[in-house]
């Protein structure tokens, strides 16, 4: 039985921004971006999935089993990208996503 909720849930949406800003757990970025209230706090947080999603680089390993930063093919980037705007569609953001060429 919580008293609390936290930040992100809070009605201020200054406050609520702030919490966004500072949250760096992916999962709890996802329930904020399926359940917050206020729409710019939702889009906040779909926006720090988006990017932590787009990354040109990759955790991988060598030939030897060492940990190495590898670049991403333009096929593993546009797999990102696609990714990111099915997410915003299923969010309700249609008018952020972007637009076939």
């Amino acid at each position: 039985m919580g008293f609390f909720k936290p930040a992100w849930q809070s009605e201020n949406e200054e406050k609520a921004l702030k919490a966004v800003e500072k949250e760096t757990n992916q999962k709890k970025l996802e329930e904020i971006a399926q359940n917050a209230m206020i729409c710019t706090v939702r889009k906040n947080a779909i926006f720090k999935l988006v990017n932590a999603h787009t990354d040109l680089y990759y955790d991988s390993s060598d030939e030897d089993g060492y940990p190495v930063r590898r670049k991403k093919t333009v096929q593993q980037y546009e797999q990102d990208l696609y990714f990111d705007a099915i997410t915003l569609l299923r969010c309700g953001y249609s008018e952020i996503a972007p637009t076939p060429a």
